[in-house]
């Protein structure tokens, strides 16, 4: 008889589901013993601990408690990050975009916030961060809800103008979803240790 065993986490709002095998063996003295298998190439999930649903509950409870005090415990220390006081920027930096070079107040582009985007992208690298080449192709539905919320986009790397247009351009060409990737400043400071400190 086969059964579906889950796992849930809380986390990451996923689950994932495995097969079992559930057999009743007799043994020579006539007592019954259940045995629980799971179906599964993967070394993890082959040696996991299947258990009923009473048992799972009550694990999972517990570990709850435990979650709630860590859940409490960052919420604590986020608001701490949160009141830290803010550093004046004296330092000028200057941006070179494809329409010319930008300062860091021409970033804003006349709004009260800017988030900045780290593209990890430096002199002739011949490869793409995959995590900043993914936010940067999904990040284009995002940007009119960041403008009506008085915010601008920018996405910043250390290598040279030409070669970060040269990504976007072949970003813009492979995906559907980039048609208005120009509209975010892929841009490269030039003075890139400014960036580090």
């Amino acid at each position: 008889m086969a059964k579906a065993a889950s796992y849930q986490s809380d986390a990451s709002r996923f689950v994932v589901v495995t097969l079992i095998s559930y057999k009743k063996e007799v043994s020579q003295s006539g007592a019954k013993k259940e045995n629980w298998t799971v179906k599964n190439n993967n070394p993890i999930l082959s040696r996991h601990r299947v258990v009923s649903n009473e048992e799972w509950l009550e694990a999972r409870r517990a570990l709850l408690r435990e979650e709630k005090e860590a859940m409490k415990r960052h919420d604590e220390f986020t608001k701490r990050q949160r009141d830290l006081p803010w550093r004046k920027v004296e330092k000028s930096y200057i941006f070179a975009t494809t329409a010319g070079d930008v300062s860091l107040c021409g970033l804003f582009e006349g709004r009260t916030q800017l988030f900045i985007k780290h593209f990890m992208m430096g002199p002739d690298q011949d490869w793409q961060c995959p995590g900043c080449t993914l936010e940067v192709s999904h990040v284009d539905g995002l940007l009119d809800y960041f403008e009506h919320h008085d915010m601008s986009y920018v996405a910043v790397g250390r290598a040279p103008i030409a070669q970060i247009e040269a990504v976007r351009r072949k970003m813009v060409g492979n995906s559907n979803g980039c048609r208005r990737l120009t509209r975010i400043l892929i841009t490269t400071s030039t003075s890139p240790s400014d960036l580090r400190s």
